[in-house]
């Protein structure tokens, strides 16, 4: 399958140790369940050898919607988008951020309508007065996918919920270990999309 991880810090990998974030421990995954993956982008990160993707660093919703054009004119089979974090560090339009998010989301089927988008919870954020903030934007998300889900969008949502402070690296970044529940939650939905039939 031809696989996008779309323009944030987290497909970059950034602040792991090899660079390569998630990438390379859900490319094991995947070829573990009998299947192969080719990463695109127009970046490239990391150690590992298909090291494609779209991270860019420090970009809001808006920013990514942007960035990640260039990717989805090669018609990936299944985006990975995970956005919202800047917005919320930022504080940019916090109100309207779900909304923002789902736009996004329809620009990608704009792209590329036979894709499956798997959309994750944004990661914990280490700070009292931003948390809140991280839980009322992810319950935000999860409400606007469950109604694109029942109008049959090819759309699967996954948490993060199992990821906790001692996988972070910082106040917005995961460690290693953080990366690795990164990449279990982006398999489970790549699975899920599959048994759907959405992945040819």
């Amino acid at each position: 399958l031809e696989c996008h991880p779309f323009p944030t810090f987290f497909s970059y990998g950034y602040l792991s140790t090899d660079g390569n974030g998630y990438r390379e421990d859900l490319l094991e995954l995947i070829t573990a369940g009998g299947n192969s993956a080719d990463y695109i982008g127009s970046i490239q990160a990391g150690t590992m050898a298909d090291n494609w993707n779209d991270g860019y660093i420090g970009c809001t919703i808006d920013q990514i919607a942007s960035s990640g054009i260039p990717a989805l004119k090669m018609v990936p089979q299944v985006v990975l988008l995970m956005a919202g974090t800047n917005d919320i560090n930022y504080q940019e339009d916090l109100a309207n951020a779900p909304t923002r998010l789902m736009n996004l989301v329809d620009e990608i089927f704009s792209y590329s309508p036979n894709a499956a988008v798997i959309v994750s919870d944004i990661p914990l954020i280490v700070d009292d007065t931003l948390e809140p903030l991280v839980e009322a934007y992810n319950s935000g998300v999860q409400e606007l996918l469950q109604e694109r889900i029942s109008e049959g969008q090819h759309v699967v949502h996954v948490t993060l919920s199992d990821l906790t402070s001692s996988e972070m690296a910082d106040d917005l970044h995961p460690n290693d270990e953080g990366y690795q529940v990164l990449a279990q939650a982006w398999d489970v939905g790549i699975q899920t999309a599959s048994a759907a039939g959405w992945i040819a």
